[in-house]
């Protein structure tokens, strides 16, 4: 799991210059009954999330594996449906992620132009990806939507053309051109 957080410095008034520190550690294991090995196994959280929603509920679990491969959806939070999303429970025991979002509508409305961001820290065991990361680091932007921004060149990574799955490890500075 990888989390990061902000640090402002607003050196213009066309871009805002951040620095995103990435957290994270070794993956929680959990031992327990393994319905296809048949027995007890040690559970690993393999970093992927999934969500289900039945409409009013959307339900968020972490998926582990046993050493077999074999997966067990562990439930991490309930969120309800609306505008913003509101936590209406939280599984106990959950570990959460300190994630500090910045609006990039509201940034295109002040009249920046630009987020640069340097990543600082790394993430042990867990390789976290620049389409994930900016789509939980910046609000009003799907990612989709940053998708097709990294590969329309909008987003840079070292001042470079990349893909949106590239791993991130500290040092790279991330340039995002909000205006078209």
């Amino acid at each position: 799991m990888c989390s990061f957080t902000n640090f402002f410095k607003v050196k213009d008034m066309k871009t805002i210059f951040l620095t995103w520190e990435l957290h994270g550690g070794e993956p929680q294991t959990l031992i327990r009954h393994c319905h296809n090995c048949g027995g007890i196994a040690r559970f690993a959280d393999s970093g992927i999330r999934r969500h289900n929603a039945n409409g009013k509920v959307i339900y968020e679990f972490a998926i582990y594996k046993c050493e077999k491969g074999h997966t067990w959806n562990r439930q991490l939070r309930l969120l309800k449906a609306s505008q913003t999303f509101k936590k209406i429970a939280a599984i106990p025991e959950a570990k959460e992620s300190r994630i500090d979002c910045v609006d990039a509508e509201a940034l295109t409305q002040s009249g920046y132009e630009a987020i640069e961001i340097s990543i600082i820290g790394s993430v042990s065991g867990v390789k976290p990806r620049l389409d994930k990361i900016l789509t939980s680091g910046i609000e009003n932007l799907s990612r989709s939507r940053i998708a097709k921004l990294i590969e329309g060149g909008k987003i840079l990574v070292d001042d470079q053309r990349v893909k949106p799955g590239l791993p991130l490890r500290e040092g790279h500075i991330i340039t995002v051109t909000l205006q078209d």
